[in-house]
């Protein structure tokens, strides 16, 4: 987000005070129109976008997302909403729900921060995600910290025990990238392969 005079605010200084003042479902919704105009323009593109807990009630969010997905069904094969793993459980019930009715319609969904809760391993087969998120916190001493790997390691099993492809946040070096690969993790996201950037101009 950019001020007035151009600054830029990172999300963590401007999604708590959102949540905190009901603003957070606007921002979910603006995000997700922006992702499908992308999607529109950028046809060979898949796009990640963060939901937060409140829109998973959003009854008008979600009746939107699946009417463009009607009209655009192969825009929804290259959209994947992330939703953290508190988001999730916190209404396991509307949770499948919403993720249900849209994976239907070709969008996925992955479970972000995966492992922060206490409850991951109990939920994780009632959550119908198609990818899981290695939180970060586990990933960043991966090459150097012997229980950070154990950790990874145990939720990379599990995760594809129960079909589901892992995802590793905070990768920034080529060392952890590559005892990633050695574990078995299929994708990853960080500085390692890029900075983040604004969208690129329509091609032609």
């Amino acid at each position: 987000m950019q001020t007035g005079s151009d600054q830029v605010v990172g999300p963590d200084a401007f999604i708590p005070v959102a949540e905190r003042f009901g603003l957070i479902s606007q921002i979910d919704r603006w995000v997700a129109e922006t992702a499908l105009r992308c999607l529109q323009q950028h046809r060979k593109e898949r796009i990640f976008i963060n939901l937060s807990g409140a829109s998973l009630g959003d009854e008008a969010l979600l009746d939107l997302l699946a009417t463009w997905f009607r009209d655009h069904p192969q825009s929804a094969r290259r959209l994947v909403v992330e939703i953290t793993e508190t988001a999730a459980v916190t209404d396991l019930q509307q949770t499948q729900r919403w993720m249900t009715k849209l994976q239907k319609l070709g969008c996925r969904f992955a479970l972000d921060d995966f492992g922060q809760g206490f409850s991951s391993f109990s939920y994780l087969s009632n959550i119908p995600a198609d990818y899981v998120k290695i939180a970060g916190t586990f990933v960043c001493h991966l090459d150097t910290d012997p229980a950070s790997r154990a950790i990874v390691q145990a939720l990379n099993t599990v995760a594809h025990a129960l079909g589901k492809q892992v995802i590793a946040e905070w990768v920034e070096t080529g060392s952890i990238a590559a005892a990633l690969q050695q574990l078995g993790v299929e994708f990853g996201q960080g500085y390692h392969w890029g900075l983040p950037a604004a969208v690129p101009p329509r091609p032609g």
